[in-house]
């Protein structure tokens, strides 16, 4: 039984601000990676972010590209790996 003027809310609230905090610091961890010349592997951006290749490409299709505005491109590295490469900002 909890304590008579216990609030459990704050928590929660402050359990969803944490939440938020990481999305956005991954989301800015990816952008920055995807700004570089050469861009990001697949597996790069499975590193920073600690995602599985599914939510990597989800992340970019939807919360980048569909969301976002971003362009994001597919690129071909010298060594033959495919990468992606932020072609232009969001507007």
């Amino acid at each position: 039984m909890a304590p008579q003027g216990a609030q459990v809310q704050p928590q929660a609230a402050s359990a969803s601000q944490e939440a938020s905090q990481r999305h956005r610091a991954k989301k800015s961890a990816v952008l920055a990676l995807l700004r570089r010349p050469e861009g990001a592997t697949l597996w790069e951006l499975m590193q920073a972010t600690g995602w599985q290749a599914h939510s990597v490409r989800g992340f970019i299709s939807g919360s980048l590209a569909k969301e976002g505005g971003y362009n994001i491109a597919r690129i071909k590295r010298d060594n033959g790996a495919t990468a992606y490469h932020l072609s232009q900002e969001a507007e």
